[in-house]
């Protein structure tokens, strides 16, 4: 097996590496021995060149090809068709819809009489409803896409069907039915569980899967498209079309033959692979860091991969039209939690750099949140999760997910920023709903929480569209997943979050029986209750929750509560001489960082006496300045200190830890450490 820990070596960069073999570890300990050599082959190239050309094809997802058909069949009609899109009221399913809208109209050229999409009402609960499909009916659509819902409401995608006669198309990463019988009955199924155990391509969100389709749709206009190509290396012939291996011998369908032999051969062909991987490579720097390992180690780069890089490399039109989709997909999977590693991990460095690199290309009502975030300079995960996500998602927690959608498919600059301003105002009311109902945490808390391996709160008073929000943050405060209850008309609706990376769905499978419906992923899930059910099922929750979960085998152990796959532990020790800004640079080597692969954090000892001054309006966070022999460009920034950062500054031996970054703001680099924790050392 090829020695991956060997492939950086000598690159003098001893931080940056550190962060790469805990990734491996982390990836090893992650699945165990359920992933063979060749799939963490595939991490670990995809760790090292994050690349846009080194995404798998789109078209290895099921479906994938009918749906593209089945969108160009419906183009091809000249009048009378209509194109209707439901998507989910959250950040993955608003930014999927917004995205799949504005292709259809920017590229496809769809008329607004011919395209309409829909997000739920305030009132309409998770996953395609009666109320939903009603609504969708009404609309009498030709084709229906459904974005981040659907793979559970197989009766009532009956009903749509069976009374508009409508082909249909779900996109989603939500859990399937355990049984193929009770799959929805529809034309393309995409939901990449349906995808091998063990292919990272399952942890994609439906915005990254939205993505991967408008992408399968622009190849679909290439010559090369159905294509049948042979390429035939020196361990024999591999059969490919589409960007995915075929199973059998097809030569007799073959239209293009290429060449890749890594031993040297005085053969000239007319399409020898490598040479055309290595012009390709001249010309694209992302490319020439892939050939520059192929060359150290041509077994870490496959045939299948050499070939797709080099069909993506020469699909530059294409490439230039999903700038203005990336971020949105970005967006997608830092607000849904997604694993940051192998394809997600390059879409969401792609989408961050887009949002910079091709600011004008920008969707007019993205480019306004931007700039009223104050991101238009550059823009970090951090920023993604902290101040762009939670926007897009308190339309639709506070019961208006029609203006987050209004927003971001907005072409007008104007009426985007108007928009973007009104979705500030809903968010500021989000953040104080979500403060009254974290108020009446106390009295909503189930007795049976603080022994058992999950926490139950339920209050008539909890706002019922942040009930998610709410059981992240009880999830975060106790440490362990959490559930929220809150009623909603006839029945109760609620929501559960992981803590670690419980499988919070199976906790709601198994209790089923009590539910009226449920939907969701391994670490978030949503579900409605029944009035007079409720007792029952809290009781069954607790019953449940003890057998799937296992609880912390130590309370008062300092590490019980960290989770290795969202944080960076230990931390990376550092002397106060070494807090250097090129250090900065080189642990952000790996970045973007997110579950999976966790943001470094370092340990500064001895910083000597440190500098503090209030940070924002509140004064709940704090600016640390340094007075120890570190560079001058280096700030610390607490927030949320607690009242703690004043009483640091009259100490001497202490240890900081926190998370370095690099950002921009008002045209000036800014290197910062995020400060998670500070504590005294031995003198």
């Amino acid at each position: 097996m090829l020695d991956w820990h060997a492939l950086i070596a000598g690159r003098k960069a001893p931080y940056a590496e550190t962060v790469y073999q805990r990734f491996l570890a982390r990836l090893s300990e992650y699945t165990s021995d359920s992933l063979g050599d060749e799939l963490k082959r595939q991490h670990a190239l995809r760790y090292l060149v994050p690349t846009l050309h080194l995404l798998k094809s789109p078209f290895e997802f099921p479906s994938m090809q009918t749906a593209v058909d089945l969108l160009r069949e419906f183009m091809r009609r000249d009048t009378g068709k209509k194109l209707v899109i439901y998507g989910d009221r959250d950040a993955d399913g608003v930014t999927s819809a917004s995205m799949l809208t504005l292709f259809c109209r920017e590229q496809l050229k769809l008329g607004r009489d011919e395209i309409v999409t829909l997000v739920p009402r305030e009132e309409d609960k998770y996953g395609i409803t009666r109320d939903v499909a009603a609504r969708i009916i009404a609309e009498k659509p030709d084709l229906l896409f459904t974005l981040d819902c659907g793979s559970s409401n197989r009766a009532e995608i009956g009903e749509i069907q069976a009374a508009t006669g409508c082909q249909t198309i779900i996109i989603d990463h939500h859990f399937i039915p355990p049984s193929p019988a009770d799959y929805p009955r529809v034309a393309a199924f995409i939901n990449p569980k349906l995808n091998a155990e063990g292919d990272f391509t399952r942890d994609y969100c439906t915005a990254a899967i939205t993505l991967r389709f408008i992408q399968a749709v622009l190849y679909s206009y290439s010559r090369e498209y159905n294509e049948t190509i042979c390429i035939e290396t020196d361990s024999g012939k591999m059969f490919v079309r589409n960007g995915v291996p075929l199973a059998n011998d097809h030569s007799g369908a073959v239209t293009r033959v290429y060449h890749l032999h890594q031993s040297d051969t005085s053969e000239q062909t007319r399409h020898d692979l490598w040479k055309i991987f290595e012009h390709c490579a001249r010309e694209n720097f992302e490319l020439k860091r892939l050939a520059d390992l192929a060359h150290k180690a041509p077994e870490a780069v496959s045939a299948l991969e050499i070939f797709n890089a080099v069909q993506s490399v020469s699909f530059r039109k294409s490439t230039a039209i999903l700038q203005a989709y990336l971020p949105l997909a970005a967006i997608g999977l830092v607000a849904d939690l997604m694993p940051v590693y192998a394809d997600n991990r390059i879409l969401v460095r792609e989408g961050l750099l887009a949002m910079t690199r091709s600011a004008d290309a920008l969707p007019a009502g993205l480019a306004a949140l931007l700039k009223k975030q104050n991101l238009a300079a550059a823009v970090t995960e951090q920023d993604l999760a902290f101040s762009i996500c939670p926007v897009i998602n308190a339309a639709g927690r506070m019961g208006n997910a029609a203006l987050a959608l209004s927003a971001l498919i907005e072409t007008d600059p104007l009426a985007a920023t108007k928009a973007v301003f009104q979705l500030a105002q809903v968010n500021d009311a989000r953040k104080q709903a979500s403060q009254d109902s974290l108020d009446l945490l106390s009295a909503a808390l189930d007795t049976r929480s603080e022994s058992a391996p999950v926490a139950v709160a339920v209050h008539e008073k909890f706002h019922r569209g942040i009930s998610g929000l709410i059981a992240s943050k009880i999830a975060e405060k106790l440490m362990k997943p959490a559930l929220v209850l809150v009623p909603d008309g006839e029945c109760y609706r609620g929501s559960v979050r992981a803590f670690r990376n419980e499988n919070v769905h199976g906790l709601i499978d198994a209790l089923q029986e009590h539910l009226i419906q449920f939907g969701g992923h391994r670490q978030a899930a949503g579900f409605s209750v029944a009035h007079d059910k409720i007792e029952s099922f809290v009781t069954a929750v607790f019953e449940k929750a003890a057998q799937l979960f296992q609880a912390e085998e130590s309370a008062d152990s300092e590490n019980a509560a960290i989770d290795p796959f969202r944080n960076f532990n230990p931390p990376l020790e550092i002397e106060s001489q070494h807090m250097r800004t090129p250090l900065w640079d080189e642990l952000l080597t790996h970045a973007p960082y997110g579950v999976m692969n966790p943001h470094p954090v370092v340990a500064l000892k001895k910083p000597g006496k440190v500098e503090v001054a209030n940070l924002g309006k509140t004064g709940a966070h704090a600016l640390i300045k340094f007075s120890a022999p570190v560079d001058r460009n280096i700030e610390g920034v607490w927030f949320f200190h607690n009242g703690e950062a004043h009483s640091v500054a009259t100490q001497e031996n202490l240890e900081i830890s926190g998370e370095p970054q690099v950002g921009r703001f008002m045209g000036r680099t800014q290197y910062r450490l995020k400060i998670t924790r500070v504590s005294a050392t031995p003198s």
